[in-house]
């Protein structure tokens, strides 16, 4: 808990900007606030060896640090063989091997897709490769898009994964946002409904989240998904 809370509070130091907007005071707490969440990480991980929860704020940490790969590949390994299938650290993991930190587009797609193959459905990682996309598609030029773009096969295999979930699922919400969006995009507007009438009504999640208006932007996508599906708004 408390590596976790020097994670936290590391990025609220940083603030959510660009790197290159960060001025340099924030840039070094943020840097040493990271450090000192490692360090504790690695202490909480030595009291409770067979704890992957260490090892995901690890995994964080080495993203925000931007280690070298032959450093993050071991805490990974470490994590995974503790929880193969670990979804937030899945998610932090894609978020290392974006090109926006310390990899690639074709790196982070790779890695979604690998672990989306290889992961049961109620897991839930097969979102990945949808993340994988928007992150992609988020540094395009223009406005901030509304999702990535996926073959059919990517988005079938969340719509299938969603539909085995149990209702209490807390990791459901937050897929089914990025699904709804996906579907929108993809013109499969009934498909999205679906999705939009299942969601709760709360919008602090990806993608909305990377619009000026979380709000507004989620309105506008179940606009969408009702003229799509052949509807009257």
């Amino acid at each position: 808990m408390y590596a976790q809370a020097l994670l936290y509070r590391a990025w609220d130091a940083r603030g959510g900007g660009w790197a290159k907007d960060v001025i340099a005071e924030r840039m070094d707490d943020f840097r040493q606030l990271l450090t000192a969440s490692l360090y504790a990480a690695q202490e909480a991980a030595a009291l409770a060896p067979h704890d992957p929860s260490p090892w995901v704020t690890m995994v964080t940490a080495a993203r925000g640090l931007a280690l070298p790969h032959e450093e993050f590949r071991p805490l990974w390994n470490e994590l995974t063989a503790r929880a193969p299938h670990h979804f937030h650290g899945h998610l932090n993991a894609l978020q290392y091997w974006c090109a926006k930190w310390c990899g690639s587009d074709r790196l982070a797609h790779r890695f979604a897709q690998q672990a989306a193959a290889s992961a049961p459905a109620h897991t839930l990682l097969s979102v990945l490769p949808l993340e994988a996309s928007f992150e992609r598609a988020l540094q395009g030029p223009g406005p901030v898009p509304l999702a990535g773009r996926n073959p059919k096969s990517e988005i079938n295999a969340v719509l299938n994964a969603v539909a085995a979930a149990t209702a209490d699922d807390p990791r459901l919400p937050g897929v089914r946002h990025l699904l709804a969006a996906s579907l929108v995009l993809a013109g499969r507007g009934r498909e999205a409904l679906e999705q939009f009438r299942l969601l709760e009504p709360w919008v602090g999640a990806e993608p909305w989240t990377h619009h000026a208006d979380p709000a507004a932007a989620f309105d506008r996508a179940r606009a969408l998904a009702v003229l799509r599906a052949g509807k009257r708004s």
